[in-house]
């Protein structure tokens, strides 16, 4: 089931899907309102602080932002994350911009490591409100920062 554990893939936010698709996997007797209130107390004030700690990290600096990047279960393994990032990467040299994102969790951090990311910065996003079924705390986040190759 994709969306158990934490699983959202990142290309159904910003649209009326995400409900469909949590309710086929999560049943129609899951309170959908909880985990509304749980991201919405998450990616609000949650959301509003990682806005700062990337413009305090990046300041005036010109950089991609690489906001989500997720790939579900059934697609991992196939080097599409890797291929994404590898062309990310090669864009960023080529315009000689730096690349930022966050991440949570030591996995996550790891995969970023290999692309050349460097920790910036460590921090919490913990919600009172968070759904442990579909959206776990993380104590561990991450700002990371890739600087071009010349």
């Amino acid at each position: 089931k994709r969306f158990k554990n934490g699983n959202l893939p990142g290309g159904y936010w910003g649209g009326d899907k995400i409900e469909d698709e949590i309710r086929k996997d999560l049943g129609p007797e899951y309170d959908f309102k909880k985990w509304k209130k749980g991201v919405g107390s998450r990616l609000g004030p949650a959301g509003d602080g990682a806005e700062m700690k990337r413009k305090k990290i990046m300041g005036k600096i010109p950089h991609i932002y690489t906001a989500i990047v997720t790939t579900l279960p059934d697609c991992q393994g196939q080097k599409i994350c890797s291929r994404m990032m590898r062309q990310l990467n090669k864009i960023a040299d080529e315009l000689q911009m730096a690349c930022y994102l966050e991440t949570g969790g030591e996995r996550h951090k790891q995969i970023y490591e290999r692309y050349g990311y460097k920790v910036v910065e460590t921090w919490s996003m913990v919600s009172k409100l968070d759904d442990p079924k579909v959206w776990p705390s993380y104590d561990g986040m991450y700002s990371m920062v890739r600087e071009p190759e010349k």
